[in-house]
């Protein structure tokens, strides 16, 4: 059960993110939570990352920040977990807004439930976005469906985009592996098979600019698909939520059916993207594959 005010750690992994980064450590820090420290853990960015923390850091003590150059997501997650010193950790992505000034306060009410591990939401857009922006968001295939509690026997794949969990749960499944990626996915799992839950919290979803290009959401894709193939648990969701859908969307013929029932119901042409996306999934998971069996390091 939660304590009054425990202290929370927020973590926020960034890389070359100096676009959003502002206005979402903006975010954190005006939070109505009083008992609050900001961990940022950045991957040696060359923009103008450093400066913009250096404005911040000048103002508000709570904010430390660390480098880990040329280290993988979940290596630098679990040194992001070593620096903290909160009861809970709080993973907010770099490219997101917190909605409310409320979000960190509403996210813990959710823990006073037995087994609680974690609180989780979605992310969300806004009207002006872009376009391919707005169809990351539309197309997660949990929009509309999340359940109200994840356990061992309806687990989805839980990332740490906008996610709090207990820290000392973390430490217990052994904290995050040092992969390239769904290094969160392995954690929520572990954690689930472990006996606990996790809470989806209805109107507290993060404005998250998780993707503004084309070039950006492949270069996601490959990531994912590159750090996933050695990930068993990513393995085994991707294949179970996939199969089925692997043979019409060969075809091209059902994407683009599918992405206009989408945009008629969604009244965002913004579906539109989803055909591009299908045919450039194929494309990026046969690279990979290919590069795999030949033994070819990426990089």
């Amino acid at each position: 059960m939660l304590t009054p005010t425990p202290l929370v750690s927020v973590q926020v992994l960034t890389c070359n993110s100096s676009k959003y980064l502002e206005p979402c450590l903006n975010s954190i820090i005006n939070q109505d939570y009083p008992n609050l420290e900001v961990i940022i853990i950045d991957c040696g960015s060359t923009d103008t990352t450093s400066e913009i923390v250096g404005t911040f850091s000048s103002r508000v003590t709570n904010i430390f920040f660390f480098e880990y150059r040329n280290s993988s997501i979940g290596f630098a997650r679990q040194k992001g977990i070593e620096h903290s010193s909160g009861e809970y950790i709080a993973f907010i992505d770099s490219d997101c807004i917190l909605p409310s000034r409320s979000w960190l306060s509403r996210m813990l009410y959710g823990f006073n439930a037995p087994n609680v591990a974690g609180t989780w939401v979605l992310g969300k857009y806004r009207k002006e976005d872009l376009g391919i922006m707005r169809y990351s968001i539309l197309s997660h295939p949990l929009r509309g469906h999340e359940p109200p509690i994840v356990g061992k026997e309806n687990y989805v794949p839980i990332g740490t985009g906008h996610t709090i969990i207990r820290k000392d749960l973390i430490n217990k499944v052994g904290g995050f592996r040092d992969i390239k990626a769904a290094e969160d996915i392995e954690l929520t799992y572990s954690l689930v098979n472990a006996g606990y839950v996790f809470r989806y919290m209805p109107g507290n979803e993060v404005v998250h600019y998780h993707v503004t290009s084309l070039r950006q959401l492949i270069n996601k894709m490959r990531r994912n698909i590159t750090g996933g193939i050695n990930s068993p648990v990513w393995i085994s969701e991707h294949l179970k939520r996939n199969r089925k859908d692997i043979v019409m969307e060969l075809s091209m013929l059902y994407p683009v059916y599918f992405a206009l029932t989408m945009m008629m119901k969604d009244r965002d042409i913004a579906w539109f993207w989803h055909p591009v996306i299908i045919l450039s999934k194929y494309i990026v998971a046969g690279e990979v594959y290919t590069r795999k069996c030949l033994g070819i390091t990426s990089g």
